[in-house]
């Protein structure tokens, strides 16, 4: 079971009579609200320490409801300021209580555009990539003209990476906790925090998934279509904000823990279980087939890939001293 978000310490709550409710008071806003007897009980369970197995006979969409109900009041605490752990530090930036409360906002116009656009984009850069004598682009650069253009396209490709998961989210009425800037594994990163999302139907898991790979992939492929079919748009930049965003798309898609694709793999229920290892007793032979072939993935393939990461980035500063 995923991790509950916590309830702020500060509420006091007091059980009325026998089966009426629970009787809370929130000093923010010096209201007093009364829940009923399953929602009070529900809440004062998000301590952060009472063991999750007495809520797990309510059904997943009710737990769903009650938690956002109480986001939108405001009673869950959010992220932690910093997040330390080997080889990665974030601080948390808090967003606006548009966005922590659930409501619709700007971003909305963002994803509408985006579920537009991407498979008219994708469209349009195959046409222009099949042109005969597309791929010959009239610049060749240095090593460190290639540093630098990846280092001013990658920035703005996260951002926007993760700018598009907040849109999804905002799409589906999830409140958007907060957005993380720090260092992962020396490199920098941006992530968007969410707390809700596990707790969500499928569906909007897979939308708030999926989202922040689709940016990318329509970034990717309408700059691409520029830097080939409009010549006096051809430049470094825009050939490197193609070759970054297709690339952060195609990665982030990697079946891999941590990675949207594998995330996405997760909203699938049958794929679910085969990648958790816990078989249903009626699994047949191709849901054991897809769990040993995820298991063999991420034990294998996934430091095979981290290691030719470490490779490429290596052979780049050897090519930039030398």
């Amino acid at each position: 079971m995923e991790d509950f978000p916590r309830r702020r310490q500060d509420l006091s709550a007091v059980w009325v009579q026998a089966g009426a409710g629970l009787s809370l008071r929130d000093p923010r806003t010096q209201h007093r609200y009364t829940l009923t007897q399953r929602a009070g009980r529900f809440l004062l369970f998000l301590d952060g320490t009472s063991d999750p197995a007495e809520f797990e006979a309510l059904c997943a969409d009710k737990r769903y409801r009650l938690l956002l109900q109480f986001q939108k009041m405001g009673w869950l605490e959010g992220p932690d300021p910093v997040v330390s752990a080997p080889g990665l530090r974030l601080r948390m930036i808090p967003c606006g209580e548009t966005l922590r409360r659930g409501c619709r906002c700007p971003l909305l116009l963002l994803y509408n555009a985006l579920l537009r656009l991407w498979p008219l984009a994708l469209l349009a850069c195959l046409i222009a990539c099949s042109a005969p004598g597309a791929l010959r682009l009239p610049f060749h650069q240095t090593p460190v003209q290639n540093l630098l253009c990846l280092f001013l396209c990658q920035i703005p490709a996260i951002a926007m990476h993760e700018l598009a998961h907040a849109a999804a989210a905002n799409a589906s009425g999830l409140p958007v906790d907060a957005f993380g800037i720090g260092i992962n594994l020396g490199v920098p990163c941006l992530c968007t925090v969410i707390q809700l999302v596990p707790f969500a139907p499928l569906q909007i898991q897979r939308s708030v998934y999926k989202a922040g790979p689709l940016s990318n992939l329509c970034i990717g492929c309408i700059a691409l279509t520029l830097c080939l079919r409009v010549r006096w748009l051809c430049s470094e930049i825009l050939f490197w904000a193609a070759v970054v965003n297709l690339l952060l798309a195609v990665i982030n898609l990697l079946p891999f823990v941590m990675l949207d694709g594998c995330k996405i793999l997760k909203t699938f229920p049958a794929l679910r279980r085969a990648m958790s290892g816990s078989r249903a007793p009626s699994a047949g032979p191709l849901e054991s087939s897809v769990s040993c072939g995820y298991r063999f993935l991420q034990q294998v393939g996934f430091p095979v890939f981290l290691a030719y990461q470490a490779i490429c980035l290596i052979q780049t500063v050897v090519e930039l001293i030398l």
